[in-house]
């Protein structure tokens, strides 16, 4: 029986620890490279930039993959993974959509406010990046199916292509130079290979992109609906007051929806 057992799990300590080995290194190595290719101040840029949107990853994501784990550990052995794993990227795409592209939106007139004028530049990273840490909120939260349906082999050699991707992107985008150009590049880099490892996920409960690409696209405007005010506002180069507050009154509307919706459903 323990060699059965053994036999069916050995993917786990064979893969797992190179996939957390490349996760690690993926998420180190960037700051190293950056301050290698570009100056320090593009690195402490970049470091602010991720960490305010990273925000709603820390509250949100994680809890949501813990309880994601949880409930679709039961649902494997139910064959219900696949409706699980649906519940789970609507809920990721209503609560994260809005959130962090609004403030990628917002950070070029926060981050002067708060900060100084100094971290304006930073404000517009963080708008750079906004679309990729979007993606990979949507996708890391549900990347326990791999470890579900027993495929850590596909999650390491992704998390080694996540890697290469990342560097690449960077390096691209160090001999395009320019302000930025190289963080633009870096982000649309990271931006696809998130999508595409939320297409494996989604591939491997059984979910082809017709099943759900439809409310994310659907999210994602109404998202941009409320953020349009921001946009109007900095348009016309109206004061950074005005654009913080379009900001905090689409917010309000948002979580109205949000707990309307709520209602409405009954969850």
């Amino acid at each position: 029986m323990l060699a059965i057992v053994a036999k069916k799990y050995y993917n786990f300590p064979l893969y797992q620890t190179w996939g957390t080995l490349l996760n690690v290194l993926s998420i180190q190595i960037m700051p190293l490279l950056l301050a290698s290719f570009f100056s320090s101040d593009v690195t402490g840029w970049f470091a602010m930039s991720t960490r305010v949107l990273q925000l709603p990853a820390s509250f949100l994501g994680q809890s949501i993959g813990q309880v994601y784990f949880q409930k679709a550990s039961v649902a494997q052995r139910e064959e219900r993974l696949s409706d699980v794993t649906v519940r789970t990227l609507k809920a990721l795409v209503t609560l994260g959509t809005f959130p962090i592209l609004s403030l990628g939106f917002i950070a070029p007139d926060l981050f002067p406010l708060i900060l100084g004028d100094s971290w304006k530049i930073a404000g517009y990273y963080t708008l750079f990046l906004a679309p990729y840490l979007w993606m990979q909120f949507l996708s890391s939260p549900i990347s326990a199916t791999f470890l579900i349906v027993n495929k850590q082999r596909y999650l390491t050699l992704f998390q080694g292509f996540m890697l290469l991707m990342g560097v690449a992107s960077l390096y691209i985008g160090y001999l395009v130079q320019g302000s930025y150009a190289p963080i633009i590049i870096y982000g649309v880099g990271k931006f696809i290979v998130y999508f595409l490892y939320l297409v494996i996920i989604m591939k491997l409960v059984g979910k082809g992109m017709s099943e759900y690409l439809g409310g994310i696209i659907k999210e994602f405007f109404i998202a941009m609906l409320l953020i349009a005010p921001i946009i109007v506002a900095r348009s016309y180069r109206a004061p950074a007051f005005l654009s913080i507050g379009a900001w905090i009154f689409s917010s309000l509307i948002y979580m109205f929806w949000i707990l309307k919706s709520k209602m409405i459903t009954g969850e």
